[in-house]
């Protein structure tokens, strides 16, 4: 204080305004009002700096409404208002999104004779941006030229990042490379605007590449590119590309800050590669950063979901040693593992300590806890904790209403279901796809195929849109009453939905076939199958070997019915008793019907059979996918 007023008495008008320019540049606002009050304490009489660099210090924050009041100063002192004055308010009145306001600004500018600037458009044009307003963006930036104002790097990154956010990729490098052609060189907040757009839609060659190209200009003095590009890959749990990235950013004298660290040790949780996530958090300690609330509460939630309840509590002891008070997140990871782990009591003892811990439990530990109960068979405790929940002031999300769903599912109480689906409407919480499709998959439990369908068509009404679960749910009981053709008919209007099969549609589909004997209308799904580019699984050559088996032995007359029995198309009795002739006989069927076998084919009976150790038969399959097609990978 007694430095700030000596400051005062001897700075000149023009050492005072420099002071205030450096307070408002670094967004110290108090400190730049009480400079301003003491300087009219003191005599100093403002002038037309002084006003504009208190003016564009609150306009910078949003406090228009403060801006405005030293813009009447202005006025009242005799000053003239200049381009400084204006565009500081049309940028204003953009942080509060009062475009109407920032446009009459801008239209005065050349009414009072004020030249408008490059600043002057870029701020509106970042304001129409911000607002989506894209296409007022756009005629803005065409009139710039007109006015005989050309673009930044500002005005062009402010578009460039308005059509990534838009998604809208083309007119985004279509700006990015006009910049480039007139010499207006992008700067690093430009790169990793497109780094990070490229990240975010899963092209990380792209992202990649856009890096290059900014060191190739010899940009590398900020971590955020570098830290978009690591979230990016770490996202896609490709780990080993971030750590590359890591190692490329280092050598360009480059410095991993705490978001770095925080990507990786999140990326590394997501794989559950815990040893390398607890690596990370001692190279933060080694290298002077401090962990931050994110940091612990990810590594405690991969540790509980690795299951390492006990590293986690470790962990968890010294987030508190350190000085971070833990939050629901912190309780909710602990709670969810425990119920995961069967430990129900202990996650409710975990529950009840959250108000000790003076951290309030939301709508996410609640669902835990109601998850670990319904999991564990406990629907009426279950039932409690959900009124409690509504009780505490708590409201319920889908995802809460679907876990006591899929409780009352499993123990069969479809008029509970029911009523708790018409509850939901009361909660403003509306029936996602997965509390349909829990619905729908009970009735059709029951065979009751006439309710099953009313549902789906109330779901399709309800503006929501079944998925290829919903519709597998069906297929798969249409199959298991052999009603085929009506299985059919629900895969030609998935198809018509525009919704890809999955393999196990085509699974119940063959198996449905081979138990009634159909075995020619089962590789006819094969070959579908192959036709519409879902590559077979093991399973799916296990069904087919069952079936042939069954054909076989019933012809032989010895053994037995392996559809009567019921033996699941996993089990690994099909594979220890299949022979190398009922593999031949696999290959026949396949080639009569059009599915050629290919590498996938062989690689998947040979694992198949080596599983089980049945190794002669399949060392001659090895031999034999040699002979016949050259396939060999490895396996």
């Amino acid at each position: 204080e007694n430095v700030r007023n000596s400051m005062i008495k001897t700075c000149g008008s023009s050492e005072e305004a420099r002071l205030l320019m450096l307070l408002s540049r670094f967004g110290l606002i108090d400190e730049l009002d009480c400079l301003f009050k003491d300087m009219l304490d003191d005599g100093v009489l403002p002038n037309l700096i002084t006003f504009n660099t208190m003016l564009n210090g609150h306009c910078k924050i949003g406090n228009v409404f403060v801006a405005e009041v030293y813009f009447g100063g202005l006025i009242k002192s005799g000053f003239c208002c200049d381009t400084f004055t204006y565009t500081s308010l049309i940028l204003g009145y953009c942080k509060i999104h009062e475009l109407e306001s920032a446009y009459k600004v801008f239209e005065i500018m050349p009414q009072v004779g004020c030249r408008r600037n490059d600043v002057s458009y870029t701020n509106l044009i970042h304001g129409f941006c911000e607002a989506g307003k894209i296409d007022e963006a756009l005629k803005l930036f065409f009139q710039m030229k007109e006015d005989g104002c050309f673009p930044t790097v500002r005005t062009y990154t402010v578009l460039v990042a308005a059509f990534c956010e838009l998604g809208k990729e083309t007119e985004a490098l279509k700006f990015f490379e006009e910049m480039v052609e007139r010499g207006c060189g992008p700067n690093v907040y430009t790169y990793t605007v497109l780094i990070d757009y490229f990240c975010k839609v899963g092209r990380m060659d792209a992202g990649m590449e856009m890096l290059h190209r900014m060191l190739e200009k010899g940009l590398a003095s900020s971590v955020e590119p570098f830290n978009a590009l690591i979230h990016g890959y770490c996202k896609q749990g490709m780990m080993e590309d971030a750590v590359r990235v890591l190692g490329l950013m280092k050598s360009k004298k480059v410095y991993p800050n705490a978001r770095t660290y925080n990507a990786l040790i999140c990326g590394f949780c997501g794989i559950k590669s815990m040893d390398r996530a607890m690596v990370l958090l001692n190279k933060m300690f080694e290298n002077k950063l401090s962990p931050n609330l994110i940091t612990y509460n990810t590594l405690i939630h991969g540790l509980c979901k690795a299951g390492v309840v006990d590293s986690a509590w470790r962990l968890y002891h010294l987030m508190i040693k350190d000085g971070f008070i833990p939050d629901q997140r912190t309780f909710c990871a602990f709670i969810d593992c425990l119920c995961r782990i069967g430990k129900v009591g202990e996650a409710h003892q975990v529950f009840e300590s959250l108000k000790e811990n003076h951290a309030e439990a939301n709508e996410f530990v609640y669902t835990a806890l109601i998850d670990g109960y319904c999991k564990a068979g406990k629907i009426d405790d279950a039932h409690l904790f959900f009124k409690r929940m509504l009780a505490e002031g708590c409201l319920p999300n889908p995802v809460t209403f679907n876990v006591l769903l899929d409780g009352l599912r499993k123990e069969g109480k479809v008029e509970d279901v029911m009523l708790l689906m018409d509850a939901m409407g009361k909660f403003d919480a509306k029936p996602t796809v997965y509390t349909y499709t829990i619905l729908i998959e009970e009735i059709l439990r029951k065979s009751d195929f006439d309710r099953a369908n009313r549902f789906l068509d109330q779901m399709i009404s309800s503006g929501c849109q079944p998925n290829v679960v919903t519709y597998t749910a069906f297929i798969k009981a249409y199959c298991s009453q052999g009603r085929l053709q009506e299985a059919e008919e629900m895969v030609v209007k998935i198809k018509e939905e525009g919704i890809l099969l999955d393999s196990l549609i085509y699974d119940l589909l063959i198996n449905a076939y081979g138990c009634i004997g159909q075995l020619d209308n089962a590789f006819g799904v094969l070959k579908r199958m192959f036709n519409s580019g879902c590559e077979p699984s093991r399973q799916t050559y296990s069904i087919l070997m069952k079936h042939l088996t069954n054909e076989k032995q019933k012809k032989e007359g010895t053994g037995f019915d392996f559809n009567s029995t019921n033996i699941s198309v996993d089990n690994a009795d099909i594979w220890k008793i299949a022979d190398f002739e009922i593999i031949t006989v696999l290959f026949e069927k396949m080639v009569e019907h059009g599915c050629l076998p290919n590498v996938n084919t062989y690689s998947k009976l040979i694992k198949g059979l080596c599983k089980v150790e049945h190794l002669c038969t399949a060392f001659r399959n090895a031999q034999r996918s040699i002979e016949i097609a050259g396939f060999y990978d490895g396996v």
